[in-house]
């Protein structure tokens, strides 16, 4: 009997020699640029005849394709880079159409934490902080801009860095690239007024942000009254009260965090660096679909 790992399998009985192209080895590294990855792909044709393939490796966003021709009993192995890429599991198939289909697909990951560079502008917050620094697929490396509360903030590296972290300050229009705000404003985009009491949190959709997250644990006495984009998307809300919203601009994702952060309870739960993993991971997935476009 199969050992039950939690995957699909087929036991498949042959009853005499069947023609057959089998993946013999997959292996993933790191690329010498940065953010590549090299596949290299080993193929097998035990067949009677030569046979055409297409070799695929897939990060689970974008796909390289390569064509190789095997002459009959040949194994041949070929090489592919995929860029860009923060992917850390890889799929590698080929167009088999054989007798045992089961060897035309392989996994392979990469074991390596991902360099993010992030640029914080605002008040520090150790909480955040830690909670950046948390995710052990991860290396933050947090870069700091000089601006005060409640003032405009610009910086020369808005756009050069993975994402911007804005804390308690004003971003304007002309800000690029994500952008995570953390009782924060953006220019023409999103207006923070006066402050209002709520109190428990609910989640008002379901969204890969909320993962793992104990939101019926979280208590916000306040939230400012926010003046946000049509397309805005309220993921966690209060007696009404947006808490946490998302939306898309073109070249970007923008995700908002309403009220002061130090007048709730979120750092001191276990919820803070679920919230983060997650945004990290939603801001990267943003970032390379934009990329491989």
């Amino acid at each position: 009997h199969p050992i039950d790992l939690g995957l699909p399998a087929a036991a498949v009985r042959i009853e005499e020699p069947v023609a057959n192209v089998a993946i013999t080895t997959f292996h993933v590294r790191d690329g010498v640029r940065p953010d590549t990855v090299e596949a290299f792909v080993g193929v097998r044709n035990d067949s009677e005849r030569s046979r055409d393939l297409e070799v695929a490796v897939s990060d689970g966003v974008a796909t390289q394709r390569i064509e190789v021709t095997l002459r009959p009993g040949e194994e041949s192995f070929v090489v592919l880079s995929l860029w860009p890429t923060r992917a850390l599991a890889f799929t590698a198939t080929i167009d088999g159409d054989d007798g045992f289909p089961a060897d035309d697909q392989r996994y392979a990951a990469l074991g390596r934490p991902l360099e993010y560079r992030v640029l914080w502008i605002g008040p520090e917050d150790r909480y955040v902080e830690a909670a950046l620094q948390s995710d052990p697929r991860r290396r933050v490396l947090i870069e700091r801009s000089d601006a005060s509360s409640g003032t405009q903030a610009t910086d020369s590296r808005l756009g050069e860095v993975d994402l911007v972290i804005a804390h308690d300050v004003r971003l304007p229009a002309s800000s690029s690239g994500n952008i995570l705000l953390l009782h924060a404003a953006l220019e023409g985009r999103l207006t923070l007024g006066e402050t209002r009491p709520v109190g428990s949190v609910r989640a008002a959709t379901d969204h890969p942000l909320l993962t793992g997250l104990d939101v019926g644990g979280l208590e916000v006495p306040e939230a400012p009254i926010a003046e946000m984009p049509d397309d805005a998307r309220v993921l966690l809300e209060s007696r009404g009260s947006p808490i946490l919203v998302q939306w898309s601009e073109t070249g970007r994702e923008v995700v908002a965090l309403l009220p002061d952060l130090g007048r709730t309870n979120l750092p001191v739960t276990v919820d803070l660096p679920l919230l983060f993993r997650n945004l990290l991971e939603h801001f990267d997935g943003a970032e390379i679909l934009l990329l491989s476009e």
